[in-house]
């Protein structure tokens, strides 16, 4: 916890300001820190703050100068503050002053750096150079601190759906730590405020959006913070809860609060703000009163002329200037006349107005309107100034300590050697199976051939040799015995003595032999090194070698107890079913495979995938394309996996003896080719925990916990297989039942996850890799296995059986997911059917009265049911369109139902605009969901003509369906060849597009990295791509400054025009 707690302070991640590593070491405490008095800090900024912004107003004509700072002292300063990532500076040298009891309105393009500041002031992202002094206090020192004084509303809500509203006020209180006396008094206080007293026990995920908003505004207010920063608090909502939340922050204003508010509604901007200031690309370009801003523009009024269609522009603007000379023609469209009249001209308004009154009937005009300028107008003038390795490492260094801390081959082969259990297993000699040893060799009158061969095929095998110049071998022995009993019962197992000399009358050579009777096999192994040095001295060759193989003879009376069987498994520790290398290979396999899981959950989060099944793209290809490239991933991790053994086998292999701890090299093919079919069979298995409700991080858990407790299981039960008594039958057959049912539970474990088949199968591979083992295995399990069974053999130690498991995993879960993706909604739809028969309230059965609804509503309907005549004329027919929703009653467990769409009918003629509107909850993006097949309606019918399939329809969502890890161009490119264009006219139709929707700064960025604004103007890009015929606009400009909201308003005309289709929801 306290680790935790230390990595979260020095690297707090995206979010949060980080500490040096050695804080702990220097704690920050009030004699070191910048603290002032506020008496102190106001004169020192009284003493400033004029020079500052008398430089600031010589330099810029658009900052005005405060009028405050003769009065009061700023409530907080932001002083030089810079904010850069990678290369980009998102705010650069930014300086503002914010005053209590005002509302300041931080206006700017999409990407200006508005949210990085408001982040930066509540701490939750570290400026790269500049502060924020609040009231007095350093925020980069007193963060918590300032932090209390400070309420947040992000521009997008942070809420949790199984909460209330009541609950999720009461949560951040005790957060905040207020008393607990005063909690509910002000929870009723907050409540009052945001009007949503009634609304206290309501889930939050059955509020509207607007009650959303309200909801957070009302968070933070919690703690009576001195600073209030809004960030687009009115985004997306529907006038009437955006005049409820002006009233709110009017409140908030009169109540001595600072309110800093961004937003994108300048008409916003206009009516609340006391102060406003302009960003673009991260530096201040105006600040000032409403009133000072507007005097700062060319033009005081605008004359808006609504000409008929044989107007003379010309004779129009001559009419005009003839009375206001200083009136310009600012633009002309096919049904407007633009005027700018500028500055010192009011006098001539009055008599322009009436002549346009009382000539009206001659002039070929339909009418004027004259209107002031506005903050839109001051912002679109000065807005165009100055513009995976740790994953890999982790369990590699894991790999290898566990390969570490385990008993190597040798040690295990060493050990068995001097178990009696497994001592009559045969072995195959060489003296390297006691390395490292040391062979302690003497001679008397000794040849020296016959002595050099000895040394020489002793020297061969990386033994230690000690020659001594008598027969006192006994006492050199002794002599070493200060080395501790382990060592010297491991180091001394073999001696040999040459003991005369080859002459004519004697042609054989006398040998005395010495060998260790700890070891069973260490007397064959020194008569096995004696013999061979013979025949080479014989053979006068060093290459000759005599292979010799020792199986004792042992006699048992009793069979295996308890003890010994436990023992025997300690010893053969890392190749039984308890094996921990096993266990951890199994589950770091799933870790490296389970990680691509959360590029399939993220894409169903995010609706990416949603939206790419809206083109030519079918849901075969999408799966298959997502696992061709996570099969692609899968073969550089089997390569890594079968890196990682090889790793280990040589860290253990003795340099004299080549005894590997997996695999012999030549059969490393197989290895490889296993951990390739367990990647076919998980990626399916990864792919159906895609549709589990959460996030990503949620989903790969769940696969990890899943994975490691079957492996856990797996685990268990071959123990209790093992450890489990036989019991005789009535013949006398003993027969182990409880270790048969657990052998086939562990099967049917095996047949369903691939982790636990791959444990089975890394069983076997390693139980090939040593005779000893094998002997082990087969005396303690009683099996019968033998390293002679085919590698691919269905019978075990083959691979065959895991092999074909893991092939019918693959096709199974496969299914799953094909069963999950196409037809889970059909089964549900078809069970939900069959329920509301039983209950007998199939929804086109209820009555229904249409006499309340307006005749032109009456009307609309009608037509609709006679829908013969709009086939041909009507893109998009809608009649009596139904959804219900079931919601959990207040206090109750039962459910009541909720019907978010009434009978809706509408059609859409082609080449039109069809605006959608209503407030918040009204249904229009559930009727959309319902129009591009995203859900089905509970009744009712919808019509689409003219569309051949779903690349024929274009869809920008309320919320971005973006993939995150793409850039602007990427995103571009990936949907253009979705919807079937040609790679000639992709590279061409994404700079359109770019250009168009004003992405030009952005085309290299991330879609991540994007603000609000700019990825919707990237969704509305989307939706227009190859020309769909059909294009549907949930809320496209929210959250688009004016000049983006104007380019898209541009697009839509020229859509229109161009004769697409197009249906749209606003609040604008």
């Amino acid at each position: 916890m306290i680790l935790a707690v230390y990595i979260e302070r020095v690297n707090p991640g995206q979010f949060g300001i980080s500490q040096p590593f050695y804080y702990p070491c220097f704690p920050r405490n009030k004699k070191n820190s910048s603290t002032v008095s506020i008496s102190d800090y106001e004169e020192n900024v009284w003493s400033s703050m004029n020079k500052t912004k008398t430089k600031i107003h010589e330099h810029n004509h658009w900052i005005e100068m405060d009028s405050n700072t003769d009065k009061v002292c700023p409530l907080m300063r932001i002083k030089h503050l810079t904010k850069v990532f990678g290369k980009l500076a998102a705010v650069s040298d930014f300086s503002f002053d914010f005053y209590k009891g005002e509302v300041c309105a931080l206006l700017g393009h999409n990407g200006a750096g508005k949210t990085t500041i408001t982040f930066i002031l509540v701490g939750m992202m570290e400026a790269t150079s500049g502060c924020v002094i609040l009231q007095g206090l350093d925020h980069r020192i007193h963060i918590q601190k300032t932090r209390k004084m400070i309420g947040f509303c992000p521009q997008y809500d942070i809420l949790y759906d199984k909460l209330s509203v009541q609950e999720h006020l009461e949560l951040l209180a005790q957060i905040r730590h207020l008393d607990r006396t005063t909690i509910n008094k002000s929870i009723d206080t907050i409540l009052d405020l945001i009007g949503l007293t009634n609304d206290r026990r309501t889930l939050s995920k059955d509020l509207s959006g607007g009650m959303k908003r309200r909801l957070s505004i009302g968070i933070s207010l919690i703690g009576d913070p001195k600073v209030l920063i809004l960030d687009e608090p009115t985004s997306g909502i529907d006038p009437y809860n955006r005049r409820l939340i002006w009233t709110i922050i009017q409140k908030m204003k009169d109540a001595g609060k600072c309110v800093i508010l961004t937003t994108h509604f300048l008409e916003e901007a206009d009516i609340l703000s006391d102060r406003i200031a302009i960003m673009s690309h991260g530096q201040l370009q105006a600040s000032g009163t409403p009133d000072f801003l507007k005097k700062q523009t060319e033009y005081e009024y605008r004359l808006f002329i609504d000409k008929q269609d044989m107007c003379n522009t010309d004779n129009i603007a001559q009419f005009i200037r003839q009375r206001v000379q200083t009136a310009v023609l600012e633009r002309e469209t096919s049904s407007e006349l633009v005027f700018g009249i500028k500055r010192g001209a009011t006098q001539h308004i009055g008599r322009l107005i009436r002549s346009l009154d009382e000539q009206s009937q001659q002039l070929p005009i339909n009418g004027y309107g004259l209107s002031m300028t506005t903050i839109e107008e001051v912002f679109l003038s000065r807005r165009q100034i100055a513009f995976l390795v740790g994953f890999f490492f982790i369990p590699i260094i894991l790999e290898i300590l566990t390969v570490a801390i385990l008993p190597t081959p040798k040690t295990i082969e060493v050990s068995m050697l001097q178990n009696e259990r497994v001592a009559d297993a045969q072995v195959q000699l060489y003296p390297s199976i006691y390395n490292p040893h040391t062979v302690i060799t003497y001679s008397n009158n000794h040849d020296s051939n016959a002595q050099s061969r000895l040394i020489t095929y002793l020297a061969n095998t990386n033994a230690t040799i000690k020659q001594i110049s008598t027969n006192t071998i006994v006492n050199e022995v002794v002599s070493q015995w200060n080395e501790s009993e382990d060592i010297f019962v491991d180091k001394y197992q073999i001696g040999f003595g040459l003991l005369n000399n080859l002459t004519s009358s004697n042609q054989s050579l006398t040998f005395d032999v010495y060998f260790s009777t700890v070891n069973y096999h260490t007397m064959a192994t020194s008569l096995s090194v004696a013999t061979t040095s013979l025949f080479q001295f014989y053979a006068n060759s060093s290459s000759k070698m005599i292979v010799t193989t020792n199986q004792p003879i042992l006699t048992r009376g009793e069979p295996l107890s308890e003890e010994d069987r436990f023992f025997q498994m300690i010893f053969c520790f890392d190749t039984l079913p308890l094996s921990l290398f096993n266990f951890i290979n199994s589950v770091l396999a799933a870790v490296f495979i389970g990680i691509l899981s959360s590029n399939s959950i993220r894409e169903r989060l995010t609706h990416s995938k949603d939206l790419q099944l809206l083109t030519h793209l079918s849901k075969f290809t999408y799966w298959f394309s997502t696992a061709l490239y996570d099969f692609s991933i899968c073969l550089i991790l089997c390569a890594i996996l079968t890196i990682i053994v090889k790793i280990g086998a040589v860290y253990r292999v003795d340099s004299g003896a080549e005894v590997q701890i997996y695999i012999t090299d030549q059969h490393m093919g197989y290895l490889f080719l296993m951990f390739i079919l367990y990647s076919l069979a998980s990626l399916p298995f990864i792919y159906v925990y895609s549709f589990i409700p959460g996030t990503e991080l949620i989903g790969f858990i769940i696969f990890f916990i899943v994975n490691v407790l079957v492996c856990f299981l797996d685990v268990v039960l071959g123990f209790i297989g093992v450890f489990s008594g036989s019991k005789p039958l009535p013949d006398g057959t003993l027969v182990n039942r409880t270790g048969t049912i657990m052998t086939n539970i562990r099967w049917v474990l095996s047949a369903l996850f691939p982790t636990v088949n791959l444990k089975h199968a890394l069983f076997n591979i390693r139980l090939r890799s040593s005779d000893l083992c094998i002997a082990a295995v087969n005396s303690v399990m009683g099996t019968n296995y033998s390293s002679n069974e085919p590698w691919m053999s269905l019978s075990e130690p083959g691979l065959g059986i895991q092999f074909l498991i893991f092939i019918g995993q693959m096709i199974f879960w496969w299914f799953i997911v094909i069963f999950l993706e196409a037809l889970w909604k059909m089964c549900l739809k078809k069970i939900r059917h069959c329920s509301k028969r039983q209950k007998q309230t199939v929804v086109t059965e209820i009555e229904w009265n249409d006499t309340e609804l307006d005749e032109d509503v009456r009307n609309e309907r009608q037509l609709i049911l006679n829908r013969n005549q709009l086939t041909k004329s009507a893109v998009v027919i809608v009649r009596d369109l139904v959804q219900e929703f079931k919601k959990r009653k207040e206090k109750s467990m039962t459910k009541r139902i909720h019907r978010a769409v009434d009978h809706l009918n509408f059609f859409v003629p082609s080449s039109s605009c069809f605006g959608l509107l209503g407030a918040n909850g009204a249904g229009k993006t559930t009727t959309f969901r319902m129009l591009i097949n995203d859900i089905q309606p509970t009744s009712g019918e919808v019509i689409i003509n003219r569309m051949r399939n779903n690349s024929e329809i274009g869809y920008c969502p309320q919320f971005d369906w973006l993939v995150d890890h793409l850039n602007v161009r990427e995103t571009l490119t990936l949907f253009a060849r979705l919807k079937g264009l040609t790679s000639a006219d992709i590279q061409n139709i994404c700079i359109d597009m770019i250009q168009c929707f004003g992405l030009d700064t952005y085309e290299e960025q991330e879609v991540q990295k994007l603000s609000g604004g700019n990825k919707r103007k990237l969704s509305a890009a989307l939706a227009f791509m190859a020309n769909p015929t059909l294009i549907f606009l949930d809320e496209p400009t929210t959250g688009l400054d004016a000049a983006a909201k104007r380019k898209v308003w541009k697009v839509i005309r020229a859509a229109r025009d161009a004769g697409l289709t197009i249906i749209m929801t606003s609040h604008r």
